[in-house]
């Protein structure tokens, strides 16, 4: 029997059914739910194993300390998302179609990520450096921000590039290697550090930090050697598509994170490190949604061969399910709010509140993922693109205004009332482009 994604929306008055009938239905989706429970629980061991690290180091920085490496976490994530100009992309789609390619899109690849990181990552650091005081003394202090930002910015997208060359190559299970294995490692490499090694401030951190990453960019030039040497040179057509690729992952970052950044231009580094920890809760929740939304895509694109009208009535179909997921999920949270202070210190016990007023924003990404999913399945990009950047760059203006009107409150209510406009945004755009779809092509 194939495995099919269960059928939720469909499923209707089942409980009406004959018992024989009842047994058949649920029988025939136990390959869906079985795909689905397996997709989730192999993201749950990943996410698991960097949740416990997230918190011991917590513990052990302390808030104060643990609030600003949020603040420099959040900036050069945000950078990370620019550098390379969507190098990863490239490799993967040329090389899977042309092996040949190979040594090229390597030195294009190679160039844009070393040229755009470095500045990226003196950009960071000199930016961060104004209102980030992470280290005893100014030496110090710009000595921190260059390690992370080049940890975050330079050697971690080439990690990320070393994957796509194994998919580009289609040796998957070499690609989840890397993934999974530069997390655990990261995750080992962190508690050893804060429990064996007892790193507690952020200078002895960042240290850790760079080093981790480095030994791992390492293990990466030395598995993808063996495909031959670059051949240097710029491949100015996949400059474009790269700076289309790349910016709406820039300003979706910016949303995710620019409630950090609000609040630590207004509150005590403490405050920050308490809801930052909140917020990293909140944000691993999302992966009961994530993976719903990994198994339906298949399924949507598919059905783009026909068309928005097909991807948005599944997604119509399918948006219940996932919010009821999300639903289980956030309560879920909200239940065991409780017991974060238990994991991460007496310190964090603030978290408690800041969780559970961010433990219902799952709802309205799943409500969002159905519609942003069906327009990418039907070849839909640029208007999608269009509306969604739109939508979080006034997220961001709007959560930095609120924070600076009415603090903590105001950051939350901004959380919030973004997340419902770019979703509402989206579903408009849905229902209007089904009927105007050729034009808009």
């Amino acid at each position: 029997m194939v495995a099919t994604f269960p059928d939720f929306a469909a499923a209707g008055a089942w409980y009406l059914m004959p018992l024989t009938d009842t047994v058949r239905y649920m029988r025939d989706r136990l390959p869906g739910l079985t795909l689905y429970v397996t997709s989730t629980g192999a993201m749950v061991v990943a996410l698991g194993a960097q949740f416990i690290a997230f918190a011991i180091l917590a513990r052990h920085l302390g808030t104060a300390q643990f609030g600003q490496l949020q603040t420099i976490s959040a900036t050069t994530e945000m950078a990370a998302a620019l550098s390379g100009v969507g190098a990863g992309e490239t490799m993967t789609r040329r090389v899977a179609r042309d092996l040949s390619m190979y040594p090229c899109v390597l030195g294009h690849g190679l160039i844009l990520l070393s040229t755009s990181g470095i500045a990226l990552t003196m950009f960071s650091a000199a930016g961060l450096s104004i209102f980030v005081k992470a280290g005893e003394d100014p030496l110090q202090n710009i000595l921190i921000l260059l390690i992370m930002a080049g940890s975050n910015i330079i050697l971690f997208k080439w990690i990320g590039f070393t994957e796509q060359v194994f998919l580009a190559r289609q040796l998957f299970l070499r690609a989840n290697i890397v993934n999974m294995g530069f997390g655990l490692w990261r995750s080992g490499a962190t508690i050893a550090a804060c429990l064996v090694f007892k790193v507690q401030t952020i200078w002895e951190w960042c240290l850790w930090y760079g080093a981790i990453h480095l030994a791992a960019s390492a293990v990466c030039a030395m598995s993808v050697r063996r495909f031959g040497p670059p051949r240097w040179g710029i491949l100015f057509e996949e400059i474009n598509r790269g700076f289309h690729l790349t910016t709406p992952f820039f300003f979706n970052i910016l949303r995710q994170n620019i409630d950090l950044i609000a609040i630590g231009l207004i509150s005590f580094p403490a405050t920050v490190g308490k809801y930052g920890a909140a917020s990293r809760i909140a944000t691993m929740s999302l992966v009961t949604v994530h993976s719903f939304n990994r198994l339906l895509y298949p399924k949507l694109a598919r059905a783009g061969r026909y068309g928005l009208s097909t991807t948005f009535g599944l997604a119509v179909k399918y948006v219940v399910p996932a919010t009821a997921l999300a639903i289980a999920t956030s309560a879920f949270v909200f239940i065991l709010a409780p017991c974060a202070p238990l994991l991460f210190g007496t310190e964090y016990a603030d978290m408690v509140v800041y969780l559970r007023m961010l433990c219902w924003i799952p709802i309205l990404v799943a409500i969002q993922n159905a519609i942003y999913d069906a327009l990418g399945a039907a070849d839909l990009h640029a208007m999608r693109a269009i509306v969604y950047n739109a939508g979080c760059i006034f997220a961001s203006m709007l959560i930095l205004g609120l924070t600076w009107l009415w603090g903590l409150p105001g950051t939350v209510a901004g959380i919030y009332i973004s997340q419902a406009s770019i979703a509402i945004a989206l579903w408009i755009t849905g229902y209007v482009m089904r009927q105007n779809v050729v034009a808009w092509r």
